[in-house]
């Protein structure tokens, strides 16, 4: 359900701990929204493109952006009295919890990060959060904890040095569970009047930072943000709040060490919660009517193959039988056979007969007859 005003919808652990928690994406074309369903708890919210439609994009262009969308929601656990009353007691199994945690679900978010050049006509509309402002918060917050964010997909394709350095950390940046995260922070230290760049927010207005205008100082200063995340950790609270994200696909291993890095700058406990998400399949069925539909159609087709016999038979008689006549072996044994013809004679060139000069009469040895001559005279 849509958010109205300071109710928030609530739902209990038991539910978010079923196997049948599931999310539904339905798109609609025609005014370039995205309907998110969640299976099990029975919740239900919208996210609204208004700009969309002046790109000019074809209706599957526009489904194919938004059906690979990633989307999610942020929730505050409230453990049962008995547990918020003694911080030091140890929490039981699920099996011998009496009164279950409750959900209230603070904000929604979806994917994208609206840098690119058609990015803000992508951009949702209240109360969802802005993609351009909390995926550049989410980027002072990763320089204050000291991650760094830079991605190979930051460029998206630009060569210019410029737009490159100003998009490095985008991609991790546009996740879903990063800035509903930076959500949750920016929320508690404007709660505790921690935030020293932001106007004064008062705590009896709930846990709502400004969702679609940037306040000045903190995302460009981390320094600031990281003296405050210092501060907000030494703030004695009667039970450590902690957050559930809860999102439609499975989240990345740099995802989760920035929930950790949160938990060691500020001891604030998120935990990332994915779910299935579940797409309409249709099967191919045959219409059968009546109450004996199955005898019905194995008796057609048995017909059908009775029929199939009928008309084999009657081709046969009217064809009649194939007779074949053995030949004579007698007569094939006194054909003379034709001579063998001889292979043709295969040319085959012989090898090069090397030239040599034939040897000098002064080079050569004296024979041995002339040789017994000398001796014996």
């Amino acid at each position: 359900m849509e958010e109205t005003g300071p109710q928030r919808p609530i739902f209990d652990s038991g539910i978010a701990a079923e196997p049948s928690f599931f999310f539904k994406h339905d798109v609609d074309v025609s005014n370039a929204s995205l309907h998110v369903r969640l299976l099990g708890p029975d919740l239900q919210f919208t996210f609204c493109h208004p700009h969309a439609h002046e790109l000019n994009l074809l209706p599957r262009d526009i489904h194919a952006r938004l059906d690979k969308k990633t989307a999610g929601f942020i929730a505050l656990v409230t453990p049962p009295p008995s547990q918020a009353a003694s911080p030091c007691a140890v929490t039981p199994p699920p099996s011998q919890t009496t009164s279950p945690c409750t959900h209230s679900i603070l904000a929604w978010a979806e994917s994208g990060h609206a840098a690119g050049a058609t990015g803000l006509s992508f951009n949702p509309s209240p109360p969802a959060l802005c993609n351009a402002l909390w995926s550049t918060r989410a980027l002072a917050l990763a320089s204050a904890l000291g991650i760094n964010m830079a991605r190979p997909f930051d460029s998206m394709g630009s060569r210019c040095p410029v737009e490159q350095a100003r998009r490095r950390g985008i991609f991790l940046a546009s996740h879903v569970e990063v800035k509903l995260a930076t959500h949750a922070i920016y929320a508690l230290l404007q709660l505790c009047n921690i935030s020293p760049a932001s106007p004064r927010h008062s705590p009896a207005s709930g846990l709502e930072p400004p969702r679609h205008s940037p306040a000045p100082g903190l995302e460009k200063d981390s320094s600031s943000l990281a003296a405050a995340l210092d501060r907000l950790r030494n703030v004695e609270w009667s039970s450590l709040p902690s957050f559930d994200i809860f999102l439609s696909r499975k989240n990345c291993p740099p995802c989760a060490e920035f929930m950790h890095r949160i938990y060691a700058a500020t001891r604030i406990r998120i935990r990332i919660c994915w779910r299935h998400r579940v797409e309409d399949v249709s099967y191919k069925q045959i219409a059968m009517t009546g109450i004996h539909s199955t005898d019905r159609a194995q008796h057609l087709e048995e017909e059908e193959e009775d029929e199939k016999e009928e008309d084999e038979k009657e081709q046969d008689e009217q064809t009649g039988p194939l007779v074949i006549t053995p030949t004579d072996s007698s007569s094939r044994a006194q054909k003379p056979r034709l001579p063998r013809a001889d292979p043709l004679p295969v040319e085959k060139p012989l090898p090069a007969t090397p030239e040599t000069q034939a040897p000098s009469r002064s080079c050569a040895k004296p024979a041995r007859r002339s040789i017994l001559r000398h001796a014996s005279s």
